[in-house]
């Protein structure tokens, strides 16, 4: 396995957030479906093998007033 290669995705932050990052080596096929500033939401695949799977990133805010933003 090849770790040499680093690639990212990302959400760019609001106000004083530092947004979210996906990093993933060479590996992987990484497709972003959707994303915010709570979460990536993506499909993944490991190339030796071929499995796939459904890949989901969240942040939750840590005030509890803007917790409906992320439900």
């Amino acid at each position: 396995m090849s770790s040499s290669c680093v690639i990212t995705d990302i959400v760019i932050g609001m106000g004083h957030s530092g947004g979210l990052w996906l990093l993933w080596i060479s590996d992987f096929n990484i497709t972003v479906d959707s994303a915010s500033h709570n979460y990536i939401l993506a499909t993944a695949s490991y190339k030796p093998t071929y499995i796939s799977f459904i890949l989901i990133c969240m942040y939750g805010d840590p005030h509890h007033s803007r917790m409906d933003e992320i439900w």
